[in-house]
């Protein structure tokens, strides 16, 4: 089911966007690294990696990775201001302020 799909990847964006940095930059090397792919476009990046998981591996993938984000919010702290919005679903264009 795609749109749970891209819910679990926003779930993760969300908690990823809400770090400061240099932790929201570490948290997608990290990722980067788990995934072995780049995550230029973290949402976009994110949903086609979970998309191409085993629903099994996908569902505890999501639930490891959001423990690990929501320990780095707890202990690192949230950034004072919200990131760029990277998690766009796929072909959707997102509005930027000043456009």
């Amino acid at each position: 089911m795609q749109v749970y799909r891209w819910t679990q990847a926003e779930a993760l964006v969300e908690r990823i966007n809400s770090l400061r940095e240099p932790y929201r930059g570490n948290a997608i090397a990290w990722l980067e690294r788990c995934t072995h792919q780049p995550l230029k476009d973290v949402g976009k990046d994110l949903y086609h990696f979970l998309d191409g998981l085993n629903p099994a591996v996908r569902e505890r993938f999501v639930y490891h990775t959001r423990a690990i984000l929501d320990d780095a919010i707890r202990f690192f702290g949230e950034s004072a201001v919200p990131q760029a919005n990277h998690s766009a679903a796929p072909n959707e264009r997102v509005m930027v302020e000043g456009q």
